[in-house]
Protein backbone atom coordinates (compact mmCIF):
# COMPACT_ATOMS: atom_id res chain seq x y z
CA UNK A 1 0.00 0.00 0.00
CA UNK A 2 2.93 2.42 0.91
CA UNK A 3 4.68 1.50 -2.23
CA UNK A 4 1.42 2.36 -4.31
CA UNK A 5 0.60 5.84 -2.84
CA UNK A 6 4.30 6.63 -3.10
CA UNK A 7 3.75 5.57 -7.05
CA UNK A 8 0.88 7.69 -7.14
CA UNK A 9 2.80 10.92 -5.34
CA UNK A 10 5.26 10.74 -7.88
CA UNK A 11 3.24 10.45 -10.78
CA UNK A 12 1.22 13.82 -9.88
CA UNK A 13 4.93 15.20 -9.28
CA UNK A 14 5.59 14.41 -12.81
CA UNK A 15 2.31 15.69 -14.05
CA UNK A 16 2.78 19.04 -12.30
CA UNK A 17 6.44 19.33 -13.15
CA UNK A 18 5.06 19.37 -16.83
CA UNK A 19 7.28 22.47 -17.40
CA UNK A 20 7.49 25.09 -20.42
CA UNK A 21 10.98 23.56 -21.18
CA UNK A 22 10.28 20.27 -21.03
CA UNK A 23 6.30 20.32 -22.71
CA UNK A 24 8.91 22.09 -25.85
CA UNK A 25 11.31 19.32 -25.96
CA UNK A 26 8.15 16.40 -25.72
CA UNK A 27 6.20 18.91 -28.40
CA UNK A 28 9.69 19.07 -30.27
CA UNK A 29 9.90 14.99 -30.67
CA UNK A 30 5.68 14.25 -31.02
CA UNK A 31 4.94 17.15 -33.40
CA UNK A 32 5.38 15.19 -36.53
CA UNK A 33 3.41 12.32 -35.21
CA UNK A 34 0.62 14.74 -34.01
CA UNK A 35 -0.14 16.06 -37.34
CA UNK A 36 0.13 12.99 -39.09
CA UNK A 37 -1.83 10.46 -36.93
CA UNK A 38 -5.20 10.41 -35.75
CA UNK A 39 -6.12 10.78 -32.06
CA UNK A 40 -7.30 7.37 -30.64
CA UNK A 41 -10.63 7.17 -29.28
CA UNK A 42 -11.50 6.59 -25.91
CA UNK A 43 -12.27 2.85 -26.81
CA UNK A 44 -8.42 1.76 -27.06
CA UNK A 45 -9.23 1.80 -30.68
CA UNK A 46 -6.55 3.51 -32.91
CA UNK A 47 -7.95 4.79 -36.72
CA UNK A 48 -5.22 2.61 -37.92
CA UNK A 49 -4.38 -0.13 -35.39
CA UNK A 50 -6.44 -1.65 -32.86
CA UNK A 51 -6.20 -3.44 -30.02
CA UNK A 52 -6.95 -7.11 -29.16
CA UNK A 53 -10.45 -7.40 -27.01
CA UNK A 54 -10.65 -8.63 -23.81
CA UNK A 55 -10.34 -12.63 -22.98
CA UNK A 56 -7.52 -13.33 -25.53
CA UNK A 57 -3.86 -14.06 -24.20
CA UNK A 58 -1.80 -11.10 -25.28
CA UNK A 59 1.08 -13.64 -26.45
CA UNK A 60 -0.91 -16.13 -28.16
CA UNK A 61 -2.96 -13.21 -30.19
CA UNK A 62 0.72 -11.75 -31.01
CA UNK A 63 2.01 -15.47 -32.38
CA UNK A 64 -1.45 -15.86 -33.93
CA UNK A 65 -1.56 -12.67 -36.28
CA UNK A 66 2.54 -13.01 -36.75
CA UNK A 67 2.58 -9.22 -36.39
CA UNK A 68 5.76 -6.83 -35.29
CA UNK A 69 4.15 -3.92 -34.03
CA UNK A 70 2.87 -3.51 -30.37
CA UNK A 71 0.88 -0.86 -28.62
CA UNK A 72 2.46 0.13 -25.19
CA UNK A 73 0.60 2.43 -22.84
CA UNK A 74 0.80 3.60 -19.07
CA UNK A 75 4.17 5.13 -19.58
CA UNK A 76 5.75 8.14 -17.37
CA UNK A 77 5.83 11.47 -19.24
CA UNK A 78 9.14 11.58 -19.23
CA UNK A 79 9.86 8.14 -21.74
CA UNK A 80 11.88 8.86 -24.85
CA UNK A 81 13.26 6.74 -27.26
CA UNK A 82 16.30 5.59 -25.45
CA UNK A 83 14.48 4.75 -22.50
CA UNK A 84 12.35 2.33 -24.21
CA UNK A 85 14.85 0.72 -26.52
CA UNK A 86 16.17 0.21 -23.19
CA UNK A 87 13.53 -1.55 -21.45
CA UNK A 88 12.68 -4.46 -24.69
CA UNK A 89 16.59 -4.10 -25.27
CA UNK A 90 16.75 -8.25 -24.36
CA UNK A 91 13.26 -8.40 -26.65
CA UNK A 92 15.29 -7.84 -29.78
CA UNK A 93 15.32 -4.78 -32.34
CA UNK A 94 13.16 -1.73 -32.55
CA UNK A 95 12.82 -0.74 -35.94
CA UNK A 96 10.39 2.07 -35.40
CA UNK A 97 8.41 3.87 -32.15
CA UNK A 98 5.37 5.65 -32.71
CA UNK A 99 4.29 7.93 -29.80
CA UNK A 100 1.11 9.25 -29.40
CA UNK A 101 -0.17 12.86 -28.34
CA UNK A 102 -3.05 15.30 -28.47
CA UNK A 103 -3.69 17.30 -31.75
CA UNK A 104 -5.16 20.18 -30.07
CA UNK A 105 -2.33 20.42 -27.36
CA UNK A 106 0.31 18.22 -28.75
CA UNK A 107 1.22 17.03 -24.97
CA UNK A 108 2.44 13.25 -24.72
CA UNK A 109 -0.60 10.87 -24.39
CA UNK A 110 1.79 8.33 -22.05
CA UNK A 111 1.54 5.71 -25.15
CA UNK A 112 2.62 4.84 -28.58
CA UNK A 113 3.45 1.76 -30.83
CA UNK A 114 6.91 0.16 -31.23
CA UNK A 115 7.58 -1.53 -34.60
CA UNK A 116 9.90 -4.93 -33.74
CA UNK A 117 12.24 -6.78 -36.88
CA UNK A 118 10.60 -9.84 -36.19
CA UNK A 119 7.05 -11.53 -34.66
CA UNK A 120 9.43 -13.47 -32.24
CA UNK A 121 10.79 -10.00 -30.81
CA UNK A 122 6.80 -8.51 -30.28
CA UNK A 123 6.02 -11.42 -28.33
CA UNK A 124 8.72 -11.70 -26.40
CA UNK A 125 8.13 -7.43 -25.88
CA UNK A 126 4.32 -8.54 -25.08
CA UNK A 127 5.35 -11.10 -22.41
CA UNK A 128 6.79 -8.05 -20.32
CA UNK A 129 3.39 -6.93 -20.29
CA UNK A 130 2.43 -5.53 -16.44
CA UNK A 131 6.65 -5.15 -15.84
CA UNK A 132 7.58 -1.80 -13.71
CA UNK A 133 8.94 0.93 -15.88
CA UNK A 134 9.73 4.53 -14.58
CA UNK A 135 7.75 2.92 -11.60
CA UNK A 136 4.98 2.53 -14.11
CA UNK A 137 3.09 -1.01 -14.64
CA UNK A 138 4.06 -0.52 -19.00
CA UNK A 139 1.31 -2.09 -20.85
CA UNK A 140 1.79 -4.08 -23.61
CA UNK A 141 -0.57 -5.63 -26.14
CA UNK A 142 -0.42 -6.96 -30.03
CA UNK A 143 -1.37 -4.30 -32.65
CA UNK A 144 -3.66 -5.75 -35.08
CA UNK A 145 -3.46 -3.78 -38.11
CA UNK A 146 -7.02 -2.92 -39.75
CA UNK A 147 -7.81 -4.37 -43.57
CA UNK A 148 -6.30 -1.95 -46.37
CA UNK A 149 -8.40 0.93 -47.26
CA UNK A 150 -10.18 0.73 -50.55
CA UNK A 151 -8.36 3.30 -53.08
CA UNK A 152 -9.92 6.32 -53.39
CA UNK A 153 -10.49 5.93 -57.55
CA UNK A 154 -12.69 2.48 -57.09
CA UNK A 155 -16.17 2.04 -55.72
CA UNK A 156 -17.60 -1.18 -54.28
CA UNK A 157 -19.98 -2.92 -56.01
CA UNK A 158 -23.30 -2.44 -55.79
CA UNK A 159 -26.77 -4.08 -57.24
CA UNK A 160 -27.44 -2.66 -60.33
CA UNK A 161 -31.08 -2.65 -59.83
CA UNK A 162 -34.56 -3.94 -62.16
CA UNK A 163 -33.30 -3.66 -65.99
CA UNK A 164 -34.12 -0.50 -67.58
CA UNK A 165 -33.87 1.43 -70.52
CA UNK A 166 -33.39 4.44 -67.98
CA UNK A 167 -30.08 4.28 -66.06
CA UNK A 168 -28.36 6.62 -63.05
CA UNK A 169 -25.22 8.37 -63.11
CA UNK A 170 -23.93 9.83 -60.37
CA UNK A 171 -20.59 11.09 -58.82
CA UNK A 172 -19.98 13.19 -61.88
CA UNK A 173 -17.41 16.13 -62.47
CA UNK A 174 -18.91 19.51 -62.20
CA UNK A 175 -17.78 20.28 -65.86
CA UNK A 176 -19.54 17.36 -67.36
CA UNK A 177 -22.01 17.98 -70.38
CA UNK A 178 -23.80 16.32 -73.06
CA UNK A 179 -21.00 15.51 -75.32
CA UNK A 180 -18.89 14.47 -72.76
CA UNK A 181 -21.15 11.50 -70.86
CA UNK A 182 -21.85 10.85 -74.29
CA UNK A 183 -18.12 10.61 -74.90
CA UNK A 184 -18.30 8.40 -71.83
CA UNK A 185 -20.42 5.92 -72.69
CA UNK A 186 -19.54 5.96 -76.33
CA UNK A 187 -19.08 2.42 -76.58
CA UNK A 188 -22.47 1.15 -74.92
CA UNK A 189 -24.90 2.34 -77.58
CA UNK A 190 -27.12 4.93 -78.73
CA UNK A 191 -27.95 7.41 -75.91
CA UNK A 192 -31.96 8.65 -76.45
CA UNK A 193 -32.15 11.72 -73.50
CA UNK A 194 -30.03 12.66 -71.08
CA UNK A 195 -31.43 14.58 -67.83
CA UNK A 196 -28.80 16.29 -65.51
CA UNK A 197 -30.27 16.63 -61.80
CA UNK A 198 -30.14 20.21 -60.86
CA UNK A 199 -30.89 21.88 -57.12
CA UNK A 200 -34.50 23.11 -57.42
CA UNK A 201 -33.51 25.99 -55.21
CA UNK A 202 -30.40 27.36 -56.98
CA UNK A 203 -30.81 25.83 -60.14
CA UNK A 204 -27.05 24.01 -59.59
CA UNK A 205 -25.72 20.67 -61.31
CA UNK A 206 -25.99 18.23 -58.61
CA UNK A 207 -23.80 16.25 -60.06
CA UNK A 208 -25.48 13.49 -60.95
CA UNK A 209 -28.16 12.42 -64.28
CA UNK A 210 -30.52 10.07 -66.07
CA UNK A 211 -29.69 8.88 -69.67
CA UNK A 212 -32.17 6.96 -71.49
CA UNK A 213 -30.51 4.00 -74.21
CA UNK A 214 -32.21 2.53 -77.01
CA UNK A 215 -32.18 -0.80 -75.61
CA UNK A 216 -31.59 -3.05 -72.90
CA UNK A 217 -28.25 -4.48 -74.36
CA UNK A 218 -27.32 -0.91 -74.57
CA UNK A 219 -28.52 0.36 -70.79
CA UNK A 220 -26.39 -3.65 -69.69
CA UNK A 221 -23.45 -2.31 -71.05
CA UNK A 222 -23.38 1.26 -69.36
CA UNK A 223 -24.34 -0.52 -65.68
CA UNK A 224 -20.82 -2.59 -66.33
CA UNK A 225 -19.07 0.74 -66.76
CA UNK A 226 -20.00 0.91 -62.80
CA UNK A 227 -16.38 2.54 -61.46
CA UNK A 228 -15.25 3.57 -64.48
CA UNK A 229 -12.82 6.86 -64.58
CA UNK A 230 -14.75 9.89 -65.98
CA UNK A 231 -13.38 12.96 -66.02
CA UNK A 232 -11.28 11.79 -63.33
CA UNK A 233 -14.01 10.52 -61.10
CA UNK A 234 -15.08 7.18 -60.58
CA UNK A 235 -18.51 6.90 -62.38
CA UNK A 236 -21.54 5.70 -60.32
CA UNK A 237 -24.11 3.79 -62.80
CA UNK A 238 -27.22 1.68 -61.50
CA UNK A 239 -30.55 1.28 -63.11
CA UNK A 240 -32.95 4.00 -62.65
CA UNK A 241 -36.08 3.34 -60.29
CA UNK A 242 -39.59 3.06 -62.04
CA UNK A 243 -41.60 5.57 -59.43
CA UNK A 244 -44.43 4.14 -58.28
CA UNK A 245 -47.88 5.32 -59.86
CA UNK A 246 -50.43 7.25 -58.20
CA UNK A 247 -53.00 4.50 -58.44
CA UNK A 248 -51.16 2.65 -55.46
CA UNK A 249 -48.17 1.41 -57.03
CA UNK A 250 -46.79 -1.61 -58.07
CA UNK A 251 -49.20 -3.41 -55.54
CA UNK A 252 -52.23 -1.60 -55.71
CA UNK A 253 -54.12 -0.10 -53.17
CA UNK A 254 -56.18 2.89 -52.71
CA UNK A 255 -56.93 4.67 -56.21
CA UNK A 256 -55.33 8.10 -55.71
CA UNK A 257 -57.85 10.98 -56.45
CA UNK A 258 -57.08 13.81 -58.11
CA UNK A 259 -59.10 16.48 -56.82
CA UNK A 260 -58.72 19.86 -58.91
CA UNK A 261 -58.49 22.74 -56.58
CA UNK A 262 -61.52 25.76 -57.11
CA UNK A 263 -60.68 28.33 -59.59
CA UNK A 264 -59.46 31.65 -58.05
CA UNK A 265 -61.13 34.54 -59.59
CA UNK A 266 -59.14 36.49 -62.49
CA UNK A 267 -56.69 33.26 -62.63
CA UNK A 268 -55.35 32.81 -65.66
CA UNK A 269 -52.57 30.33 -65.06
CA UNK A 270 -53.10 26.78 -65.10
CA UNK A 271 -49.95 24.24 -63.27
CA UNK A 272 -49.61 21.16 -66.11
CA UNK A 273 -47.82 18.18 -64.49
CA UNK A 274 -46.78 14.53 -65.61
CA UNK A 275 -45.83 15.22 -69.17
CA UNK A 276 -43.23 13.83 -71.79
CA UNK A 277 -40.15 14.78 -71.38
CA UNK A 278 -40.01 15.79 -75.27
CA UNK A 279 -43.21 18.25 -75.03
CA UNK A 280 -42.79 21.54 -76.42
CA UNK A 281 -44.29 24.64 -76.57
CA UNK A 282 -46.08 23.89 -79.99
CA UNK A 283 -46.86 20.74 -78.92
CA UNK A 284 -48.70 21.91 -75.62
CA UNK A 285 -50.61 24.97 -77.89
Amino acid sequence: KEKKEKKEKKRAKEEAEDTPAKKQKKDKKDKAESEAEPEPEASGEEDEVKIHGKGASPAAAGAEAGGVTVFVANLSWSIDDDAIKSFFNECGEITNIKWLSHKDTGKFKGCGFLDFASPEAANAAIAKNGEDLMERPIKVTPAETKPARQPSGSLPPQEAGEPNLEVYVGNLSYQIDDNGIKEALKECGTIENIRWIEDRATGEFKGAGFITFSSLEESAKAIAMHGADVMGRPLKVSYAKGRPDKAGGAGGGKKFENKLSEKPEGCTKLFCGNLSYDIDDDTMK
